[in-house]
């Protein structure tokens, strides 16, 4: 009989060591809340590169690095600049926002008659572009087939010249000013306009965009009433 109890105090002493192992094992297996912050995180050394990394991607996703011999960089205007008649009494200049469309870019130009008179935009625009650095930018202007005649501007009235041209595929590359000029009155504009290309380039496929078509040239167009 004490035999058989002592049988059964080593039997049961045996299993009692069993589920404190047991235990044992879960509660070293389970991760404190503290320690999950820990894990989640690097070191941090570890820390500071990841960081130092993502500011760098993040810089060189915000904005594309200049790919030709002049540097300059404007981003997309997105807002109109209203034509003014504060300090001229005669005609002042505005620019709507470049629109895109399947590698074109698309600019009215507003000019606003300040004068008491009517004005007949007899004489064609000129058209004059450079880099933010005031390097010229060889760009050929063209009247468009579809142009109507010139138009007469009444007394606080205002007529559109629309331009359009190829996209050179970069914000820094070719002009970033564009300056328009018609009756004596001129505007300028600093913009992401991808217009033209920069002088000196080695590579004659710049001569043209992704379109095969060439930046260099561009149109105006007096639109129908």
């Amino acid at each position: 009989m004490g035999r058989w109890r002592g049988m059964r105090a080593a039997a049961g002493c045996a299993a009692a060591v069993a589920l404190l192992a047991a235990c044992a094992s879960t509660a070293g297996s389970r991760i404190p809340e503290a320690d999950v912050g820990e894990t989640a995180g690097a070191p941090d050394s570890v820390d500071g590169a990841s960081a130092s990394a993502a500011g760098e991607a993040d810089s060189s996703g915000a904005s594309e690095q200049p790919s030709g011999p002049l540097e300059g960089w404007v981003t997309h205007r997105e807002s109109a600049i209203p034509a003014s008649c504060d300090g001229t009494s005669q005609l002042a200049i505005g620019f709507g926002i470049v629109d895109a469309a399947t590698g074109s870019r698309y600019l009215g130009v507003e000019v606003l008659n300040c004068s008491d008179a009517p004005v007949t935009l007899s004489e064609p625009p000129t058209f004059a572009t450079e880099t933010l650095d005031g390097v010229e930018i060889d760009v050929e202007w063209e009247a468009s087939p579809g142009s109507a005649s010139a138009p007469t501007i009444g007394p606080n009235e205002s007529a559109t010249i629309e331009l359009s041209w190829q996209s050179n595929g970069r914000c820094e590359r070719g002009a970033q000013v564009l300056e328009v000029t018609i009756a004596g009155a001129s505007g300028r504009v600093e913009d992401c306009l991808q217009l033209g290309n920069d002088p000196g380039w080695d590579d004659p496929a710049t001569a043209s965009d992704a379109y095969g078509t060439d930046p260099t040239t561009a149109s105006w167009r007096y639109p129908a009433n």
